[in-house]
């Protein structure tokens, strides 16, 4: 299992803002990631700042088709800032998952559950999001742009900067998106917004 500490801006976008951007970055020539993200669920998820996730990543790299799959348990930490615990499993064992729509989780993640007094080892699917993702590399941090659909096949689109000092992050992607008359809206998680899309 790894263990990190994520730092991260989320700017909610428009279509139109979303094109400006993938055009501005230069992105019509980069392959996109392909995520299909699977969450599940426990009545104190909420309560507790947590959230559970089998994502199936899919991406080309050298002609080649790569598959990858990994559970995640996401801790909120502050306004910007999670835990991410990351357990690397067989693309088998996902589909196996996605298959029977329940998660036995792996041992290192269970013993994180139980510093919150959640005991249970198997959860249940609450609902999926596909993303469509760009990443980009600069000095500053992580630039992702992502296009997601929600299960009733709606989309919206986000920047997200992934960064290791949030306050000069803020900055600098409040200049960037300036210059191009792009608003700063923050964004909630994908997961409020899909479970907004279910209310």
């Amino acid at each position: 299992m790894t263990k990190e500490i994520e730092k991260e801006i989320k700017i909610n976008l428009s279509k139109e803002n979303y094109l400006t951007l993938f055009k501005h970055l230069n992105l019509d020539q980069t392959e996109p990631l392909h995520l299909n993200n699977v969450y599940f669920d426990h009545p104190q998820f909420k309560s507790e700042g947590l959230a559970l996730r089998l994502r199936l990543i899919e991406h080309q790299s050298n002609n080649e088709n790569v598959q990858l799959a990994e559970i995640t348990l996401k801790e909120n930490v502050s306004l910007g800032q999670k835990n991410e615990y990351n357990v690397s499993i067989s693309w088998e064992e996902a589909q196996q998952i996605l298959s029977n729509q329940l998660l036995t989780i792996p041992k290192e993640i269970k013993h994180v559950l139980e510093t919150r007094h959640i005991f249970e080892t198997t959860f249940a699917r609450l609902l999926s999001i596909h993303t469509k993702r760009y990443e980009l590399v600069n000095k500053e941090g992580l630039i992702v742009l992502d296009e997601v659909t929600f299960d009733n096949q709606s989309k919206d689109y986000e920047l997200e900067f992934e960064v290791n000092d949030l306050e000069q992050g803020q900055r600098y992607i409040t200049q960037f998106i300036n210059k191009l008359n792009i608003p700063f809206i923050p964004s909630d998680n994908k997961l409020a917004r899909a479970l907004d899309k279910i209310v």
